[in-house]
């Protein structure tokens, strides 16, 4: 089954539907039920999941299903099969969101709905929302706490930054991630940059190995005094994210 950008799917019930190798691209998904469907190697590329409540996959068979940038902020995959399953996010959400602690909350409690087999996953995706509200300088003492009290007991949550961001009686916690972690803290000159930049846009699979360097190249270059490079590093974030609902204003601050 192959669903286009077209398609608006709302108040569908998928419920113990046989769905393999379906691909819902680009489409807006409504209040739409899918429990106990078989889904494997579906692709929801782009999609956007647009319920007021929470987006079910309650013991549904997920896999080798791929959630590409997908514009979702509730969701539950309780008792889900989720080998070799990929979920990344669009958070252009987060820009102008008049409910914003809720809309970070309801993604951090649909990451933790992720079955205990996908732990790995769940890491990620707490880092790379960690990430985004850094870049965006986004800080919230009930998030922080809601952070702590979900994934603090986790044994996967390892990385500095997770540990340090959650504990926020520890100073300078990003920049301490950064000296500790792969890559020692980096202070780029102006063809740095320019090179750097370069180099992440031609090999973007980059990027997610190297995120902690990524993110201090993003975070000094949209503080250069160079306008061009500025643009360019704005460009690669927007590329980053899949994302063009959103605006350097929310980055560049001094």
């Amino acid at each position: 089954m192959s669903i286009s950008a077209k398609n608006i799917l709302d108040t569908v019930d998928f419920s113990q539907s046989q769905l393999g190798h379906s691909n819902f691209r680009e489409c807006q998904i409504r209040n739409s039920n899918f429990d106990n469907c078989y889904l494997y190697a579906s692709h929801f590329t782009r999609a956007e999941f647009l319920s007021a409540k929470e987006i079910s996959f309650i013991k549904s068979n997920l896999t080798a299903v791929m959630f590409d940038y997908v514009r979702m902020s509730t969701g539950n995959f309780k008792d889900c099969i989720t080998e070799q399953l990929e979920l990344t996010i669009d958070y252009s959400d987060i820009f102008w969101n008049e409910d914003l602690d809720g809309y970070i909350n309801n993604i951090i409690k649909m990451i933790d709905t992720l079955p205990d087999n996908a732990m790995i996953l769940k890491s990620v995706l707490a880092v790379k929302l960690v990430m985004q509200l850094k870049i965006l300088n986004i800080v919230n003492k009930n998030f922080i706490e809601n952070m702590k009290k979900i994934f603090s007991h986790c044994p996967y949550i390892k990385d500095p930054i997770i540990r340090s961001y959650i504990h926020s009686d520890e100073d300078n916690k990003f920049d301490d991630f950064m000296r500790q972690h792969r890559f020692s803290e980096v202070n780029f000159d102006t063809q740095q940059m320019i090179d750097f930049i370069n180099r992440f846009n031609t090999n973007k699979w980059l990027i997610d190995k190297n995120n902690n360097f990524f993110i201090q190249l993003i975070d000094q270059a949209l503080r250069s005094t160079d306008d061009m490079i500025k643009a360019n590093v704005w460009h690669l974030y927007k590329e980053w994210i899949r994302s063009d609902d959103v605006s350097p204003t929310y980055i560049y601050r001094n």
